[in-house]
């Protein structure tokens, strides 16, 4: 199964990185989004099946605050920041 390198940001600051494994980034991202059940994902970046970088989205303007500068980036395995931050096992 396919593995992705999940970093967040907030603001400048990588805050955390970890590694999800997923059949495909559609499902890697709403692994990430089931996290804040009452958020959507508002695209920043192009998106591919390798990479993906994205905003939560809120209707409910204390919880966009909070997280206003807060983004997500999602690369595969064959992308460089997946290889610099999570090397596979060997």
């Amino acid at each position: 199964m396919p593995q992705f390198l999940l970093t967040t940001n907030k603001g400048m600051n990588v805050i955390a990185r970890e590694v999800i494994t997923a059949p495909h980034i559609a499902k890697a991202r709403a692994q990430v989004l089931a996290r804040y059940p009452n958020a959507r994902p508002n695209y920043i970046g192009r998106s591919s099946p390798q990479r993906e970088a994205f905003h939560l989205k809120f209707d409910d303007e204390a919880q966009q605050y909070a997280h206003l500068c807060t983004s997500f980036e999602l690369h595969g395995e064959d992308t460089a920041p997946f290889e610099w931050y999570a090397p596979r096992a060997s």
